[in-house]
């Protein structure tokens, strides 16, 4: 029941029990999508768009390579041993979580009548649909705003290039740069995705195109210098997904290929970029290692070397407390710089304070924070945060395809936030950036409204 298999010269390795197990969870998924969601006529819907990558591929699929003889290879200069013991212990851990989330989604079906929570998740999307409709009111307001941020993330990486010499990759400085670092995170890796997910929006129902071009073309060319393959991407990613569901039952095949086919080039173009600056990382081996055994689907694999280096003691909570004050730069912050988790997990494995942290899949800081049961409480909310989301996205009285597409967007960007404050507590600032950018926008616009009266 427990025995291990190798395959492909090393390159798959699964234990018996829990290959049985995935290869179940996989097609209960493919089942679920099949009747659930594209025997009702969606090519996609929000819930099973939602757990694809975080759940079906990073999880599920990927789970076989996680434990591959091949990573010892790869990766012989760090002193893990990537065990299948932890590897499956890992894995455990966040089918855990999503069992959760599925029994969440189950006990929404049952309690979708009008409550207090079911209200306060409605009120968050109504108004950030109705910041949306703002924004594209007064579209050349917003590209006023778009410009200003690009200007400053211009100087941002002025700065990072005279002070550290370097031309790519400068996210790695910008991590202990003090004062500076704040002001990356905040302009650049928030804002540029942020900008450039409403510009995409604006882009979409707006006539006036080239504009709207010029300031996304500069925002890509930031933040591939600033190094952020997710940053850069999931704007687009998050947009194309918006699109897919507004466009439910219309032949969409050949653009959803193409613009896929675009984003995984331009994903592995910025990898390949930033990996020039860094010759100790896997630069000299192929695009298949890369994909399988490198930092792109590594969930599994980082959180099984947080399991073996951990010391079994949680962190109860302090994390979340580390998130609250999130505002407060680490340098200044003792109990911040001590227990927020990367650089708790960085502590853990021994890597430097530059480090970004280790991705450990959505439960791994509940895990670390409240054990199974942090696991299951937070699979629970946000499984019946995520139907609520997708009813919503499914029965509304939209007139017409904009509007339909502004309420799938607002949908989209609020579940982004509930994922900040349930799962990754530790950059609760990213949700509270969102939240205020959205705030800005409508008291930026309800002045203007104001003073033309």
């Amino acid at each position: 029941m427990f025995e291990t298999f190798d395959f492909l010269n090393g390159y798959l390795k699964i234990t018996a029990l829990v290959g049985a197990l995935d290869v179940l969870l996989i097609l209960h998924f493919l089942l679920s999508y099949y009747f659930c969601c594209y025997k009702k006529g969606y090519l996609i819907d929000l819930w099973h768009g939602s757990l694809l990558f975080v759940y079906f591929f990073t999880i599920l699929v990927f789970y076989p390579f996680m434990g591959s003889e091949r990573l010892l290879d790869l990766r012989f200069f760090y002193n893990w041993s990537y065990s299948i013991q932890f590897i499956d212990w890992a894995w455990f851990i966040n089918v855990l979580g999503f069992i959760a989330v599925f029994f969440g989604g189950f006990c929404f079906t049952i309690l979708k009548r009008k409550n207090t929570f079911n209200g306060i998740i409605l009120w968050s999307v109504k108004k950030c649909d109705y910041a949306i409709n703002r924004i594209l009111q007064h579209e050349n307001q917003f590209l006023l705003m778009y410009q200003i941020n690009n200007c400053i993330c211009a100087y941002l990486l002025f700065y990072g290039i005279t002070t550290s010499g370097l031309f790519v990759n400068l996210r790695v400085f910008f991590m202990t740069a003090g004062i500076y670092s704040a002001l990356s995170n905040v302009f650049i890796q928030v804002g540029q995705p942020i900008f450039l997910f409403f510009s995409l929006i604006a882009l979409y129902v707006s006539n006036s195109r080239l504009k709207i071009i010029v300031q996304i073309i500069f925002s890509i060319i930031i933040l591939n210098i600033y190094g952020a393959r997710s940053t850069l991407v999931y704007p687009f990613v998050s947009f194309l997904f918006g699109y897919i569901i507004v466009n439910k039952n219309k032949t969409v095949f050949k653009k959803i290929l193409i613009s896929f086919l675009v984003l995984t080039v331009v994903f592995f173009a910025v990898e390949q970029y930033r990996t020039d600056s860094d010759t100790s990382y896997m630069s000299s081996y192929s695009l298949t290692d890369r994909i399988l055994f490198g930092n792109n689907i590594a969930d599994i694999r980082d959180f099984s070397v947080i399991l073996e280096c951990w010391d079994g003691n949680y962190m109860l909570g302090r994390n979340i407390i580390a998130g609250i004050i999130s505002f407060i730069p680490k340098e200044y912050s003792q109990f911040r710089s001590s227990w927020n988790t990367a650089s708790y997990t960085n502590n853990l494995v021994g890597l430097p304070d530059s480090h970004p942290g280790l991705r450990g899949g959505l439960f791994s800081e509940p895990f670390l924070s409240g054990g199974y049961l942090g696991v299951v409480f937070t699979g629970l909310i946000f499984g019946y945060i995520l139907a609520a989301l997708d009813y919503k996205s499914k029965h509304n009285d939209c007139l017409s395809e904009k509007y339909y597409l502004v309420l799938v967007m607002s949908l989209l960007f609020m579940k982004d936030i509930f994922i900040y404050i349930l799962f990754q507590s530790s950059l609760l600032w990213l949700a509270y950036l969102r939240i205020l950018f959205l705030l800005l926008c409508v008291a930026v616009f309800s002045v203007k409204l104001r003073l033309n009266r």
